[in-house]
């Protein structure tokens, strides 16, 4: 494939301050071949009498006319325009030297080859090549070590990183006025981190110069390879009085390298947008973008911060919550000490430490669950509330062969009073029932239900199989686990109890109908539809029958407070249960000493016997009203 070159048509003299209509700032700026030619309100500059052009590069006609080579490559000779563009895509044309599989887009002095790409037509890649070789997409002609070869640009750029390319950097005098016609390669623009070029026009005097440049279409994303764009410059009445090709691909880091090729006039800069600053924006207020390895940039701890270097000084954060424990230090803080912000992790080395930001300092955090062992958590309970401990370990940071300190283990702890959810995490072989439920905008959640020996809920049963004596009185309790805040609550919608574990048994007698009970003589309901907690207590009773078994079944409906009423209002209209596909079982109960003699009559016995109760089933029904 013939390598593609970008032919620059360069003013005669340097510097010059022009309009598209070769106005200029006075007659002794006129470029060579040109004659001033005065008038009211302006001094103009026209090609000479025997020369033809655009009064910026003005041709000798008779001489051109002659010889043919007054034009460079890409373009040809116009005895009435003088050297003008050469369509290489034309169909006639037989300087398109593009593969089979690209297509072929003209340019001012040359062509593009782009790569089709149906799935983003706008954006499609140009393809270059290197002594005679096509480059692979997103490479160019790099040259590297004195030898030329297909590269990444994103690996081989300048940096521009002049404050005054700036578009809020403003001149009101032609003398400071800086010009980029000395600018050709890839480059990426940077100044307290990456930034991009303004794809709208900038105002004039803008970028320290009097025609600042802007991209006229929009940024690559990375997957688009190298595209091809144009840039625009604005002076007087005219966004884009002055017009250049500039190749742009998106680079892995969050940032955008430009092929520039010299402006065609003086005055005239390539503009850096002060609004899209990338790796700054990323960055905490303590931190500042740097080179990490002379090609991707990095945010990283400021050197003056005003952090004690001594040890003790480390203070964790500490956030007890409902569900998980998060500790964690400020990753500067803990680099002023000489500490590697990277190696944090709990007793249990498989507990990493992550990244996070909070109001705007970038922590490096710890997170474990409330149950013992996990992340080498210990638990201690005195009777009235359970404490979780941990310790949050980083090493040291070595540089060469030196270490500045020792590696820093920092003890925490979270203390929580007993309920129904703490006491169930610390119990042994708790009973319970357990349900992961998709909760929509929350992802997934979990329901549980257990059963109780105290009316606090903070002694769960903890064998398989519970026997009670007659009229004892089981403490059911049902939470929401893994969502936090006040938002939302548990509403027990319906329990019931069958003698079977079939949540159908046409046997049922309902303790909770429409989020009500039924008989406040012997079912008493703590909570409901107030927390992510539910509670009630029920005396032990027989079903009618020879029956050994009872089993609960709980409708449970997560409620949205800020979207309807969850406290229920009773009483309420009974009807009739309809059971969802999750289903939670528990069970069975025995009464101690009910089992009738060998001969008796059940129905003889009225209430006396057997009533067994231990939670049956759970059918958790989740409906969730988001706002």
């Amino acid at each position: 494939m013939m390598e593609m070159r970008i032919v620059i048509i360069l003013l005669l003299i340097p510097c010059i301050s022009v309009s598209g209509t070769g106005t200029f700032t006075s007659c002794s700026d006129c470029p060579e071949n040109t004659v001033c030619q005065l008038s009211s309100q302006s001094e103009e500059c026209i090609c000479a009498e025997g020369f033809v052009g655009d009064s910026i590069s003005c041709y000798n006609s008779t001489a051109c006319s002659e010889t043919m080579d007054c034009c460079p490559w890409g373009f040809q000779w116009s005895s009435e325009l003088g050297c003008t563009d050469i369509d290489e895509c034309a169909f006639d044309s037989d300087l398109n030297t593009c593969q089979p599989k690209s297509s072929c887009e003209n340019t001012i002095g040359s062509f593009h080859c782009l790569l089709d790409r149906a799935n983003r037509p706008g954006s499609r890649s140009v393809s270059f090549s290197c002594l005679n070789q096509p480059c692979p997409s997103g490479q160019d002609c790099i040259t590297a070590g004195g030898k030329q070869r297909c590269d990444d640009p994103c690996k081989y750029h300048a940096v521009l990183d002049e404050p005054w390319r700036s578009t809020d950097f403003k001149i009101s005098s032609s003398l400071n006025s800086k010009c980029d016609q000395d600018l050709n390669g890839w480059y990426r623009f940077f100044e307290k981190g990456s930034a991009r070029m303004p794809e709208t026009c900038v105002p004039m005097y803008s970028c320290g110069t009097h025609a600042p440049m802007w991209i006229n279409g929009g940024h690559p994303l990375e997957n688009d390879g190298i595209v091809s764009r144009q840039s625009c410059a604005h002076w007087e009445s005219s966004c884009c009085r002055y017009q250049t090709t500039v190749h742009i691909k998106a680079c892995p880091g969050n940032y955008h390298v430009y092929k520039f090729q010299s402006t065609p006039a003086c005055q005239l800069v390539y503009c850096r947008d002060v609004n899209s600053t990338l790796c700054s924006e990323s960055c905490s207020k303590e931190e500042e973008c740097v080179m990490s390895d002379g090609v991707n940039w990095k945010c990283a701890c400021q050197k003056n911060l005003n952090y004690s270097t001594e040890m003790s000084s480390l203070t964790p954060e500490l956030v007890c919550g409902s569900n998980l424990i998060k500790t964690g230090l400020s990753k500067c803080h803990m680099e002023s000490v000489g500490l590697n912000s990277s190696s944090v992790h709990l007793l249990n080395s498989s507990c990493q430490g992550f990244e996070d930001r909070k109001e705007n300092i970038t922590m490096v955090m710890a997170v474990m669950g409330r149950r013992e062992g996990e992340c080498g958590t210990t638990i201690t309970t005195n009777g009235t509330h359970v404490t979780y401990t941990n310790t949050l370990h980083a090493a040291h940071t070595v540089v060469g062969n030196v270490i500045f300190n020792p590696k820093a283990d920092v003890q925490f702890a979270c203390s929580y009073p007993l309920d129904m959810q703490t006491s169930l995490h610390i119990a042994i072989n708790p009973i319970v029932s357990t349900v992961k439920i998709a909760i929509t905008g929350l992802g997934i959640s979990t329901a549980k239900m257990s059963l109780y020996q105290t009316p606090n809920y903070s002694e769960p049963y903890t064998s398989e199989r519970v026997s009670l004596p007659i009229e004892s009185t089981l403490y059911v309790g049902v939470f929401v686990e893994d969502i936090e805040g006040d938002r939302f609550a548990v509403v027990l919608e319906s329990c019931y109890a069958t003698p079977s574990p079939d949540p159908s048994d046409p046997v049922q007698f309902f303790m909770i109908q429409n989020r009500c009970p039924n008989n406040q003589g012997f079912i008493t309901v703590q909570e409901n539809g107030v927390s992510l907690n539910s509670a009630f207590s029920v005396e032990l009773f027989k079903f009618v029958g020879n029956f050994d078994s009872v089993y609960l079944h709980c409708g449970v409906q997560v409620c949205d407070k800020t979207a309807e009423t969850c406290t229920p209002s009773c009483p309420a209209r009974r009807s009739a249960f309809v059971k969802s596909e999750e289903v939670l079982t528990i069970g069975p109960i025995t009464c101690a000493g009910c089992r009738l003699p060998p001969g008796s009559s059940s129905a003889s016995t009225g209430l006396a016997g057997a009533w067994m109760i231990i939670g049956g089933l759970i059918s958790v029904i989740l409906h969730l009203h988001l706002l």
